[in-house]
């Protein structure tokens, strides 16, 4: 029987458990040699392209950021930053509410911030005050599971309020 090269260091290093003889060092160093040549030309092929490309291919002058604005969709789109956008409508319903502001400049009408307008009618003493200064009370208010609100109004319901079963 004719044995390969190398059989019987095989079988050694399998009855060991690890491997007895080393890798060869010449093949080993042929390929690091081959694989350095190869990254080298490859850099030297990448230097001559883009040589190539900066005097073939001006670039021309640079972009304004008008080129490239983006049409929205259509409506309704959808938020980007909900929280944000919430953040800035409340701001701005607060300044409304807080500020000064013609709402009709012919007729006279202007807009008070909220807190001015409430001291106004407190010193006015504009509000109707009911006859004998006693508050209505519903039949079934107490104890029958009905929130007490009003009995009547001025302009019939508000809208969205329930109004009080007979």
């Amino acid at each position: 029987m004719v044995s390969k090269p190398g059989e019987d260091t095989h079988q050694a290093s399998v009855s060991v458990g690890h491997e007895l003889s080393d890798a060869e060092a010449r093949p080993l160093a042929y390929a690091g040699l081959i694989l350095a040549v190869i990254l080298i030309l490859i850099g030297i092929g990448m230097a001559g392209t883009f040589y190539f490309f900066a005097k073939e291919q001006k670039l021309g002058p640079p972009a304004t950021p008008f080129e490239q604005v983006r049409t929205l969709p259509p409506m309704p789109r959808l938020q980007v930053d909900p929280k944000m956008e919430l953040k800035e409508y409340r701001d701005g319903q607060r300044d409304i509410l807080n500020s000064y502001s013609w709402v009709d400049r012919t007729a006279g009408v202007v807009r008070i911030p909220v807190d001015r307008a409430m001291d106004l009618v407190i010193a006015r003493g504009a509000l109707p005050a009911r006859p004998g200064g006693v508050a209505p009370t519903h039949e079934r208010a107490s104890g029958s599971g009905v929130i007490p609100g009003p009995v009547e109004t001025n302009d019939g319901a508000a809208p969205g309020a329930a109004s009080p079963e007979p």
